[in-house]
This record gives structure tokens, sequence and C-alpha cells, in this order.
């Protein structure tokens, strides 16, 4: 090869291996701009974030970079099958032996936050799973209230308004996500009060809670209830099938942990231990409310609801424990003078960290003025395990649990008023010793 290839090919390779690197430097320099790109960006989303901007923070929230205004969104999906067995034998219910089936139960979402400042905050909830059938509607608006929390002097008190369950049970006050069980126990759903409208004050501190309700009542647990009675209230108008006035009252007392333990029933290992007592008073009567055609004044029944409670929670180190009673007395002029009571006992206790296993006893006297079929006493005993998919979160949980009901629970099971939620306890009624089991897989967020 003469020296001028030579020196022509050496030029070649060398602008070839120039090209090479200087494509390099160009692929090297455009991968530094975009990894400066997407760290600006982030640092732009992170900045929006903590200015307000939107995200997750335990709820799905947008919000102003004061904080004055913040919007969340929380939701709930709870899919359940249930198959009852009942005795064909002894069973007055349409369905005998064996009856199974699938249903959404809940599927709620919560619309809540702060406007103007952080201390008015809001709620609306609107309820559209299965527990609307009795309705016929595709959805139900269910809270509906603002409320103001004070500052300075006055720190700790509050007063809200709209629409909201008096603050009576403790069982009914946890929400439907954060029971131990599938469904609040039969005691429960016998007495519950359902949604009224009112106004609402209270005050919080460290050890001690106590709120103080003015509505138009609650749903009294009486066989046959409608408006007659007086009852649901939520959504009425100001003369419809209101009480003649309602008062209701709870207080807490908390000796150890913190308020936020007894949101749910459930802790976790490693939770510190929490403890409180509570108890609620409640009144109400009728007979002289009503209102414009086609509702004519006097609507109401002439009557008059109490319902009193006490009841403990106890939570530790993987385990819990939790107690009440229930009692109310109903007065119907010219019809039913009864007075009925509740006890329910349950615990729990984790197997593994993500495993947890429960029980729970339901006990119901009721009065044979009450239904006519003479002094009842009923027994439920429920059975069950949760499995927590995201370790100390209820986000993700499926709870599988057997309840049994020893006596005839028609009184109790079913009807219009005064029963037990069907939907819920997975109860038909009608027969002297009946099984309910109950799979639900829940989503909460």
């Amino acid at each position: 090869m003469t020296w001028t290839l030579r020196i022509l090919a050496a030029a070649g390779a060398s602008l070839g291996m120039g090209s090479i690197a200087a494509a390099q430097s160009a692929s090297l320099d455009i991968d530094r701009a975009y990894a400066a790109e997407l760290k600006a960006d982030a640092s732009r989303h992170a900045s929006l974030l903590q200015s307000g901007g939107s995200g997750y923070d335990g709820a799905f929230h947008i919000g102003d970079a004061s904080g004055n205004n913040r919007l969340n969104i929380n939701g709930h999906l709870a899919t359940r099958w249930i198959g009852n067995l009942t005795d064909e034998d002894d069973s007055t219910v349409v369905s005998e032996g064996f009856t199974h089936g699938f249903e959404q139960q809940y599927a709620t979402l919560s619309f809540n936050g702060n406007v103007v400042n952080p201390q008015i905050t809001y709620n609306f909830e609107f309820e559209l799973g299965q527990a609307d059938r009795d309705e016929g509607l595709p959805g139900i608006l269910r809270d509906a209230w603002a409320q103001y929390e004070f500052e300075g002097d006055a720190e700790g008190f509050y007063v809200r308004w709209g629409q909201f369950k008096a603050p009576l049970l403790n069982e009914e006050n946890i929400h439907n996500g954060k029971q131990l069980a599938v469904s609040r126990g039969p005691v429960n759903e016998f007495f519950s009060p359902s949604w009224s409208e009112g106004i609402m004050v209270g005050y919080l501190s460290d050890s001690f809670a106590i709120h103080g309700v003015f509505s138009d009542g609650i749903r009294p647990p009486i066989v046959g209830t409608g408006p007659f009675f007086g009852g649901p209230t939520a959504g009425t108008a100001f003369s419809g099938a209101d009480s003649d006035g309602a008062i209701s009252i709870r207080a807490d007392v908390k000796f150890d942990g913190a308020w936020e333990q007894f949101d749910d029933f459930t802790s976790f290992r490693g939770s510190d231990r929490a403890f409180k007592i509570g108890g609620g008073f409640h009144w109400q009567d009728g007979g002289s409310t009503g209102g414009p055609a086609p509702v004519t004044p006097g609507s109401t029944a002439d009557y008059n609801y109490s319902l009193w409670t006490v009841d403990l929670q106890y939570e530790g180190d993987g385990y819990n424990f939790a107690a009440g009673y229930i009692g109310a007395a109903v007065d119907v002029e010219g019809g039913i003078d009864a007075v009925n009571h509740g006890v329910y006992v349950q615990g729990g206790f984790f197997v593994a960290d993500q495993w947890e296993l429960f029980g729970r006893w339901d006990f119901m006297s009721i009065d044979e003025d009450f239904n006519g079929m003479g002094d009842e006493e009923h027994h439920f005993f429920t059975l069950g395990t949760n499995y927590y998919f995201v370790p100390e979160s209820h986000a993700i949980k499926f709870t599988g649990d057997v309840l049994f009901a020893s006596e005839e629970s028609i009184s109790v099971a079913g009807g219009s008023g005064g029963t037990t939620n069907r939907g819920d306890t997975g109860l038909l009624g009608g027969t002297d010793g009946e099984w309910a089991v109950r799979l639900q897989l829940s989503v909460l967020f």
C-alpha cells in the first residue's frame, strides 16, 4: 500500500472514530438533558403536592396552596356471598332448606374536606349498593353535613348541621369497612338509628368526649315502622313524618391510647393499648307533627320512644375486645308498650401478622307486647377470620364468618320494622336454628 493510501485510510478511520465519538457524546448529552427534564418535572410535581395540588395521602385529594380548600374522595366496595341454611320441617319463610347468592351490600362514595379554612369541614356520602333495595332507588344520599371547629379558648368545641347519624351506638359509629365481622351484629342492627336531620354540638379533649343532638328523630324499632311512627326521618320535609322532637347525647371517657384507635375494632400487632368506656341516651315523641295535604296534622302516632346504651372498647398488642348493652322503651297510645334489651360481646386476636380470628355473642330479650308472640330470648353466635392483604391496613380485606341463630328469629329478622337487616346478617328468620355463611371482599379507599 502506498503512503498516500495509508494516509487516506488513517484519515478515514480517524473520521469514523470521531463520528462515533461525536454520536456517543451527542447521545449522552440528550440522555443528560432528558434526565434533567425528568428531575425538574418531578420537582415541579413535588412542589405542587406540597402546596396543595393532588395526590394520595390516605385519601385521593385535590387542594389549593394555602390548605384552606381541600376535597378528599373516599369509597367502600363490599361484595358478599351468603349461604343460608334453615330447618325445612320448621321454616315459615318462602325459601326453605339452603338459599344462597351474591350481593353488593355496600358501594359508597364520600366527598369530604374543608372549605374557606381548615376549621370548616364537610362530608357528602352516597350509598349505591344493595342496602338501598328497600327504597327502590339506584342511590341514596346518606351523610350531608358541614361542621365548624372552634379555636382559641373554645378549642375542642364544634357544631355540626345537616343530615347525619346521631352518635349513640358505639358499633354504629364505626365504619362498615372497619368492622370485625362481615357486618355489624344483630343487636346493633335491631336497635340501630337511621340517618336524621338536625344540629349537633360537641366537645373533644384528650380524654373526654361529649356530643349532643337536636334532630327530627331516629327510626324507632317498632313492628310496622313507617311514616305513622315518624321514621326514618332523613330527607323528609320540615313538617312531614318527623317526630315532635328528639334529643340525643353520648359521652366517652378514654383511659389509654389515642381516639383514632377506636375508629375500628381491630388492633394490629405492635399496637399500643387503648381503652374507653362510653354511653348514650336518646328520647323522642310524636303525635303532633303533620303538614299540608296530603299529610294532615297529627299524622304521626302519639308515642314516646327512648333508647339508652353503655359500652366499652379495649385494644392491645394484636388483640381486641368490645362489649355493650342497649335498651329501648316504646309506648304507643292505644298500642305497644314494651321494653327490649340487647347485649353483645366480641373479641379478636392475630394468629399471624395478616390473619385475625374473632368471635361474637349477641343476645336479645324481646318484650311480648312488642310482637304479640310472648317474651322471647334470642342468641346469636359468630365465628370468623380476617385476612388483611396490606399489613396493618383495611384497604383490601377478606372476611369469612359463620353466624348461627339458635332460636326462632322471625320477630327480629323479618318484617318491615324493629328487625335486623337481612342483607347484613344473612338471616331470613322463621325457624328454630338457622345458619348463615358469609364471605366478603372489601375494598376501602
